[in-house]
């Protein structure tokens, strides 16, 4: 039994897709991620040290993110390891939200209310 969500058939399947593309694009130093530029060399090849490449959620679990390809990106293991599940999509104040008739036409289909 697989212990963790990162060991399962499913996410190596994506790492390896996201790998895979990461290098096929030429992507050789780390994009960091919000906030946090990086730029550090990317090592394909080796497990477990800094500058090691390693697959990120972009939205994690916790903040409603799933494994997909289309939620993955590569960073380096000190980025990766720094960035944990700390970043969270900010969500605006309820005051914000639009909630005038129009806006709700638009996102509820007719029929709904």
């Amino acid at each position: 039994m697989v212990s963790s969500r990162t060991g399962s058939a499913k996410w190596k399947r994506i790492r390896t897709v996201v790998i895979n593309e990461a290098r096929n694009a030429g992507i050789d130093h780390c994009p960091g991620y919000e906030g946090h530029p990086c730029n550090r060399p990317l090592d394909y090849e080796s497990v477990g040290e800094p500058d090691s490449v390693e697959v990120d959620h972009i939205i994690s679990h916790a903040a409603g993110g799933v494994d997909s390809v289309e939620n993955a990106r590569i960073l380096c293991r000190a980025c990766n390891r720094s960035r944990g599940a700390g970043i969270r999509p900010e969500v605006p104040a309820i005051e914000l939200f639009p909630l005038d008739g129009v806006w709700m036409d638009m996102v509820l289909p007719s029929g709904s209310e």
